[in-house]
């Protein structure tokens, strides 16, 4: 867990440095949240919110159609006992910038 622990911060640590460059900071938080996996399922949601923040900057004029063509594709890879929480976890945490409804 220690080892774990430090991975996953030492992500974070690697996000807060890359600020002025938002896919840089995006693909580190997404590790870090992947790594603490280990310990939390829900951490798995992560690198998946992390990975449609980065769609989002790669198309701030129109995300919506690639946003929702990679959260379609996120969703399917996930075990179906986990799209519930998946859905829920969109609900409460997403910003209206990825919102795809």
């Amino acid at each position: 867990m220690k080892a774990i622990r430090k991975a996953s911060l030492d992500s974070h640590a690697a996000a807060r440095k890359a600020k002025n460059n938002p896919a840089a900071c995006y693909a580190a938080r997404a590790n870090g949240q992947a790594v603490a996996a280990c310990h939390v399922s829900q951490h798995a949601f992560g690198p998946a919110f992390y990975g449609l923040k980065i769609v989002a900057f790669k198309n701030p004029e129109n995300p919506k159609p690639e946003l929702k063509k990679e959260l379609v594709w996120q969703t399917r890879q996930l075990p179906k006992n986990l799209r519930k929480d998946w859905k829920n976890f969109q609900i409460q945490k997403f910003p209206k910038n990825l919102n795809v409804d």
